[in-house]
């Protein structure tokens, strides 16, 4: 950060005072809160959580970079699919962590790999996909971020 225009002769100056301004900036971090990865990761939230069907997921066009519009929460017995969407925002690219934990009626719980965002605003799919044996009920599904639960969402399998 530069405050004022440089001449050749001022050049040890403003580089002192460039140093003297990390120095304080460096020691005044701390003090407010944290340094540069908890002051982004601030606005880290997940936005969108929803479930939809795999007819719909096969239709949806992923460049369109929102969420698919027919969202389903209760689902006939026999769906072999159930596709989940969330919305992470806020993320830092290759840092930020997700994971899904979904637990079933009977509260057994399904983790899903851990992954890293792409994007700083990140969209992602992922199938559920059931056995014939699938518990009727109220499934739940949580997405952890940075291994916190930042979102949940229950849909009805019949």
């Amino acid at each position: 950060m530069q405050f004022f225009r440089r001449s050749r002769s001022g050049h040890l100056k403003s580089r002192v005072v460039s140093i003297l301004v990390a120095c304080l900036l460096g020691l005044l971090v701390p003090v407010i809160g944290g340094g540069p990865v908890s002051a982004q990761s601030q606005g880290l939230r997940v936005i969108t959580i929803t479930t939809t069907t795999k007819a719909v997921y096969d239709a949806w066009q992923p460049s369109s970079g929102v969420v698919p519009s027919k969202q389903v929460n209760s689902f006939p017995h026999g769906t072999k699919v159930v596709e989940i969407f969330f919305e992470i925002d806020g993320g830092i690219v290759h840092k930020t962590t997700y994971q899904l934990r979904v637990v079933n009626p009977t509260g057994i719980v399904i983790l899903g790999q851990v992954g890293t965002v792409s994007y700083t605003n990140y969209i992602h799919t992922n199938p559920l996909n059931f056995q014939s044996g699938a518990k009727p009920g109220k499934w739940t599904v949580e997405v952890l971020v940075n291994g916190k639960v930042m979102g949940t969402h229950g849909f009805t399998l019949h």
